[in-house]
């Protein structure tokens, strides 16, 4: 009997899935359109803009796969994408992208949280996904011929997540940036990427025969300098900061394992590789002081004396503990200075209000960045 019934269901199960599985689209990968990139920005007329990178199959057997750049505008960003699929004429994916570029009108505008928040209320990607703010449209940099291999997007993406955390370049996923927006300080910030075109490849031997028949009509190569960082308050624009910024950020706030910098120390010039960063925070609400130790691993890789007879024939220049004292003491001043700037403006970028009220809840909402006092401590140690 039980057997019986078994077998009876088990039919049920294979008519079920005959009937429903012939309702379901056949929505294969030739009808999809698989983003990799998405671009955000906005026009003179109040129009939000959006671009996408979708990988195109390759039209010869063993060469990699291309992409096209789709940009459209509407009133608002659902729409915008909409759009694209309709020009497409196959739906659009967004599963594989992981990089979201915000234009630099968009950023100035104070719009670019609210396009966030669109994309994270309508799922449209990953809440992983990266987000950059650009200099000129996402579209420029989308449609711009990567001068190291993959399309832009993929390169950006593979800068951030497959080779960790540089000194100088910092980074922001989509959800990170939502938790920042609601937080008490309310800022956040993220890598702001400039355009830097690479000289035309040499060609081989082989490939110089077939490129003297033709002219080049290549588009230029480039790279891309993500040194600079974009900070944001309640999504209103606070200001576009260089490389010293970006290290302050990342020596307080993420784990660093490598980066490089250069120190000047009354002997000449040393350049040293980081290896790795170590921090540790406290927070003391009676003095309002916010105390950070940073210990910052590193390695001599370089070395240039002002008297060139001071130079020895084999590099072995071992820094002496004052010099390793100077080296620290230059970066201890350039975070407190972006410290300093970021308190004059209210920008909470290092999370300190947050942190003060995690840790004595109520009695900590009303504290003021202003009130905040840094005590900062930093130790540079050099590892064989």
């Amino acid at each position: 009997m039980r057997r019986k019934v078994k077998w009876i269901f088990t039919l049920i199960a294979i008519i079920a899935f005959l009937i429903l599985g012939s309702m379901i689209p056949d929505d294969d990968l030739k009808s999809r359109a698989m983003a990799v990139g998405l671009g955000i920005d906005c026009d003179d007329e109040g129009n939000v803009v959006a671009c996408v990178q979708i990988l195109t199959s390759s039209e010869t057997e063993g060469k990699p796969a291309g992409t096209r750049v789709v940009e459209t505008k509407a009133k608002l960003l659902s729409s915008a994408i909409t759009k694209i699929t309709e020009i497409c004429g196959m739906t659009l994916t967004v599963t594989h992208c992981n990089v979201i570029l915000l234009g630099e009108k968009l950023v100035d505008s104070g719009d670019a949280c609210k396009q966030i928040f669109t994309l994270l209320e309508n799922t449209y990607i990953s809440d992983n996904a990266y987000v950059f703010a650009c200099e000129g449209t996402p579209m420029e940099v989308l449609s711009s011929k990567s001068a190291f291999g993959n399309n832009a997007s993929q390169y950006l993406q593979q800068l951030i997540s497959s080779y960790g955390t540089y000194d100088n370049i910092a980074y922001k996923m989509l959800r990170q940036i939502i938790v920042d927006y609601h937080d008490l300080g309310e800022t956040t910030y993220m890598p702001y990427i400039r355009k830097a075109a690479v000289p035309p490849k040499v060609p081989s031997s082989s490939e110089e025969s077939a490129s003297n028949a033709s002219s080049d009509t290549e588009k230029e190569d480039y790279s891309y300098n993500l040194n600079d960082v974009v900070v944001l308050k309640k999504g209103a624009l606070v200001g576009k900061y260089g490389e010293d910024a970006s290290k302050a950020i990342n020596y307080i706030l993420t784990k660093v394992d490598k980066g490089s910098d250069d120190f000047e120390i009354d002997a000449g010039v040393v350049g040293v590789f980081v290896l790795s960063n170590d921090v540790k925070k406290e927070y003391d609400l009676e003095s309002k002081t916010f105390s950070a130790s940073v210990k910052i691993g590193a390695t001599v890789k370089d070395f240039k004396a002002k008297n060139e007879a001071d130079m020895e024939e084999t590099f072995a220049y071992v820094l002496s503990e004052k010099e390793l004292k100077t080296c620290a003491d230059d970066l201890k001043r350039k975070i407190e200075e972006f410290f300093e700037e970021m308190k004059q403006k209210d920008a909470d970028v290092f999370e300190v209000r947050q942190s003060f009220y995690a840790k004595y809840g109520k009695k900590a909402k009303n504290i003021k960045l202003e009130d905040v006092k840094l005590d900062l401590k930093v130790e540079l140690s050099i590892e064989k």
